[in-house]
């Protein structure tokens, strides 16, 4: 897997270039504002400590804390509390660090982020904004290179999984219309995230 950089400078060089991205059905997009920004969760800009087994305790901890402040205002979480997952997107969302990072299969979703609120009579020459394109599908098979290639200097290295959520939105949400074409319902959906994850668990 490679890194590649194009510069463009007009907004038609931008929507050409991502649109011929787009037809390699893999790849997810995130913009942002700055191109100096790093690509990493809330919860590593927040958390200076290397992520260990306390970085889950500090999460817990956070959560319920905003959790009990919701119930003090008189809101309820909108799912279950023992959704770990539902709970990390949506405090996230009210300004709690999260592990998680947004992409998007839409380009637009990405450009929208990237340059919403920038107005151009007020930007300078050395300004730049980012859209970053990942192919999930390459991702995965390096991911599957280093877990079961034993002669692989990174053989021993701890990994993550992906699980592609086909059709879904930055907050993991199926629009009706993906749903209805393929069967499903969102609970459906969230069981197959809930169930990849077990199955990561397992294996680790």
């Amino acid at each position: 897997m490679t890194i590649k950089i194009i510069n463009v400078h007009t907004a038609d060089n931008a929507f050409l270039e991502l649109e011929k991205l787009c037809k390699n059905g893999h790849i997810y997009f995130r913009g942002h504002q700055n191109f100096r920004w790093r690509l990493q969760s809330t919860l590593l800009r927040h958390h200076i400590a290397p992520p260990s087994r306390l970085t889950t305790h500090d999460l817990d901890t956070m959560i319920n804390h905003f959790v009990v402040n919701l119930k003090s205002l008189g809101v309820s979480l909108p799912f279950d509390r023992n959704d770990r997952r539902g709970c990390l997107e949506y405090s996230r969302h009210y300004g709690v660090p999260s592990p998680l990072i947004d992409f998007s299969r839409s380009p637009y979703v990405a450009l929208f982020f990237a340059f919403n609120g920038v107005r151009p009579h007020e930007a300078k020459p050395k300004d730049k904004a980012a859209i970053y394109c990942l192919n999930a599908h390459e991702l995965a098979g390096i991911w599957t290179h280093l877990k079961f290639d034993r002669s692989s200097p990174n053989a021993g290295v701890q990994l993550t999984s992906l699980h592609v959520v086909e059709g879904g939105d930055h907050s993991l949400l199926v629009s009706k219309t993906e749903l209805k074409a393929r069967g499903l319902d969102q609970a459906q959906v969230d069981h197959a995230i809930s169930e990849s994850i077990a199955a990561f668990v397992r294996q680790n």
